[in-house]
């Protein structure tokens, strides 16, 4: 009903004196007379404030990253001067794919747009309880996160941070919708608590990895000795398999090459890209051995689209 009955009007401010005179003229008895009567009250201060996180969309990191910056808005929405705090939020797991590291709080404090940490007049670090912001009744202040991100994430992982910002008027962050705190408003008039759950809100910021990279793992998957057992010894043969996957971006010209071990011999016929078998001459496929590249399998993947996995196999004879 409050936010209602005061849409699109500026609010009075809290302490106001609000005078009221009513004033009787006529006459009595031939008499002209005036009589007046007045009522006062002051004008009890509302508490309340919004917490928004500017960015519009997640923020495009890389993995690893350092100090990159969200950006949020404190707006003390309520009619008087009020201090604020704020603190750290902490996820629930599963709501996001990692935790951003080293969080830190800077508060823009040098009317330059955009977060400056060094130079000539930077912002200020936050320290709750040493520079909590104070504004007046309709004042925002802009403010940053900063955090380092996390190494080896995939490509679109999420990690959010939380920010609450509260009243530090004692009982207004936990009071509730309505609660009426005496004398803790501005100038010594009532306070009201003018949001359900307390005078407090609580704004995410989202870092998003969208670096473009490509990782290259190769394993052993399998060992066949002469026995029909698994023991690397002469004449076992060794399988490898060479995943390739793209991240981001379109990766281009993306080639392969795969020099035979010392100690053991290329196992002709044996490459497959794909699960599809390839000849081991240069060809019209994919692949080739020592023909491009001397006693070396050489792949020619071409461009590969992000997101996309690419497999290679292929087998050496110990001797």
């Amino acid at each position: 009903m409050l936010a209602h009955s005061i849409a699109g009007y500026a609010l009075s401010p809290a302490g106001l004196e609000v005078k009221n005179v009513a004033t009787l003229k006529g006459s009595v008895a031939g008499v002209m007379v005036q009589v007046s009567s007045s009522a006062v009250f002051r004008v009890e201060e509302i508490i309340r404030l919004t917490n928004t996180w500017l960015d519009g969309s997640s923020v495009s990191v890389k993995t690893p990253d350092l100090e990159r910056a969200l950006t949020f808005s404190l707006t003390n929405t309520g009619n008087g001067d009020e201090a604020f705090s704020l603190s750290w939020v902490s996820q629930a797991a599963g709501i996001d794919d990692f935790d951003p590291l080293d969080l830190v709080m800077w508060l823009e404090d040098n009317g330059i747009a955009g977060l400056q940490m060094d130079g000539i007049g930077p912002d200020v670090v936050y320290a709750s309880g040493v520079n909590d912001p104070l504004l007046g009744a309709d004042k925002s202040l802009v403010y940053y996160v900063v955090a380092d991100i996390p190494d080896k994430l995939g490509y679109g992982d999420e990690g959010i941070a939380g920010v609450e910002a509260a009243s530090l008027t004692s009982g207004a962050a936990g009071g509730n919708l309505g609660s009426v705190l005496t004398g803790m408003g501005h100038d010594g008039v009532d306070a009201i608590v003018a949001m359900k759950g307390g005078a407090r809100a609580e704004a995410n910021g989202v870092y998003e990895t969208a670096d473009s990279r490509v990782d290259v793992a190769k394993e052993i998957i399998t060992t066949v000795d002469k026995f029909g057992s698994s023991i690397f010894m002469p004449e076992t043969e060794v399988g490898y398999r060479i995943t390739i996957k793209v991240m981001g971006a379109m990766a281009k010209d993306l080639v392969i090459t795969d020099p035979v071990p010392n100690g053991t011999s290329f196992v002709r016929g044996s490459v497959m890209v794909d699960g599809v078998a390839q000849t081991d001459v240069d060809d019209a496929d994919s692949a080739d051995f020592d023909s491009t590249t001397s006693k070396a399998v050489v792949v020619k993947l071409g461009d590969v689209a992000g997101g996309t996995a690419r497999v290679v196999e292929l087998k050496v004879a110990i001797k």
